[in-house]
């Protein structure tokens, strides 16, 4: 017997696997690539740790490219598992 949270997660997941695997990572790959880049900035200047931040001298192009990669791999992580999961709870 499922559980609510299982049922719940099978609607879910049969949502997004309707849009299709590339419209997903393609999506979180955007919305989290902008999180990743976006927090880090934002909290080396809250804590005044720009100047460090300068000093390395990172382009930002570089940073923009690693933001983007980190996201795609996460994305693409999380559809495989959410994928396994939803296969084994419907044993499709």
């Amino acid at each position: 017997m499922l559980s609510a949270k299982d049922k719940r997660f099978i609607r879910y997941w049969e949502e997004q696997r309707e849009g299709g695997k590339w419209k997903y990572i393609l999506t979180y790959t955007i919305g989290g690539g902008v999180l990743v880049f976006f927090i880090p900035v934002t909290l080396f200047y809250i804590m005044g740790m720009l100047q460090f931040y300068k000093l390395v001298s990172f382009p930002i192009w570089a940073l923009v490219i690693i933001a983007l990669l980190i996201s795609f791999s996460g994305s693409l992580y999380f559809w495989h598992t959410n994928d396994d999961k939803w296969r084994s709870l419907t044993g499709k």
